[in-house]
């Protein structure tokens, strides 16, 4: 039941994250949105809700410190779907160019010190999900308690 109750939490917070993302105009082709899934683990005496995505999901994230090569191939193709340019030549230039101001400064993102697209979701959401853990567990202890008042209840019965 309580695994049941967190995935459903873990669900809202892949749907936050895709609205957040979409919000701070991170969609190119979608796909770190479409990325984006959970899966509630039992840990020891305990859940945990791991959320995963696409290996550059980090750098959306947090940004590129300086010093870090950036695939120029990847930019090429987010310069092409951004529509910034077209024609082969100057994709790559503007490619190049994005690359090594990336190596020189970092990127924007890291450079400001940005809020990533978790923190963004994670402070306009923490009341709510904050709220649906604590009704989920309220819950659980409410039935468990019925379940054990319940079984002494009957073994007191009996013993009389």
């Amino acid at each position: 039941m309580i695994k049941d109750g967190l995935d459903v939490i873990g669900g809202f917070i892949v749907d936050q994250l895709v609205k957040v993302i979409d919000e701070l105009g991170h969609r190119t082709t979608g796909e770190l949105q479409k990325s984006l899934r959970h899966e509630v683990k039992t840990s020891g005496n305990g859940f945990e809700i791991i959320i995963y995505g696409v290996d550059y999901a980090k750098f959306v994230e947090r940004g590129v410190p300086k010093g870090v090569w950036v695939s120029v191939e990847a930019l090429a193709r987010w310069v092409e779907q951004k529509g910034i340019a077209t024609g082969e030549p100057q994709i790559k230039g503007i490619a190049f160019a994005i690359q090594r101001k990336i190596f020189e400064k970092g990127s924007v993102q890291f450079r400001e010190n940005k809020k990533g697209f978790v923190e963004v979701m994670l402070d306009s959401n923490a009341n709510i999900i904050f709220q649906m853990v604590f009704d989920l567990f309220s819950r659980e202890v409410a039935i468990s308690l019925r379940n054990t008042i319940g079984k002494q209840s009957k073994i007191f019965q009996s013993a009389t």
